[in-house]
């Protein structure tokens, strides 16, 4: 029998990833450097790609019945997703309103700054997590370290 849920999830999954390489193909190439601002993201699609075609090919080939997901997990998927969308909408619209302050009281990475926080903060228990403290820590923390690698040692602006 065929898994339903894993044949699904595999084809969005290519889906995105083909959305993906369309976008980084956009990417302009830097002029001399070896390696160019498009092959981060090539890599990490190269690699989701062949983890989702695996995935693809398990629920094709998979034994015993198949089953779509129990209502409370596809609840909890589906709210998962909604507060990524949100997550992305945040980015964009703080990015764009600190940009436009006339005096910003925060630097240019204070819009994934807050988002990032706040979505983690939210995520977090929604994945199962229920002490405070940790939620907290692990949402500040990893907040401070992405700032800290991107903007700070690869010198990328956060919107």
């Amino acid at each position: 029998m065929r898994s339903c849920t894993d044949i699904t999830t595999g084809i969005i999954l290519l889906g995105l990833c083909g959305v993906g390489a369309w976008s980084v193909s956009n990417i302009p190439e830097a002029p001399t450097e070896g390696v160019g601002p498009a092959t981060f993201p090539t890599i990490v699609l190269v690699i989701l790609a062949a983890l989702s075609l695996g995935l693809l090919v398990r629920g094709l080939f998979s034994a015993g019945r198949h089953k779509w997901p129990e209502a409370a997990i596809l609840k909890k998927t589906m709210c998962f997703i909604g507060l990524f969308l949100a997550y992305l909408a945040g980015i964009v619209y703080l990015g764009d309103f600190f940009a436009t302050m006339e005096n910003p009281p925060f630097h240019s990475g204070m819009g994934f700054s807050v988002s990032t926080v706040l979505f983690l903060l939210l995520a977090l228990p929604l994945l199962g997590r229920r002490r405070p403290l940790e939620v907290v820590l692990v949402a500040c923390l990893t907040t401070a370290g992405v700032v800290a690698a991107f903007g700070g040692f690869f010198q990328v602006l956060l919107p």
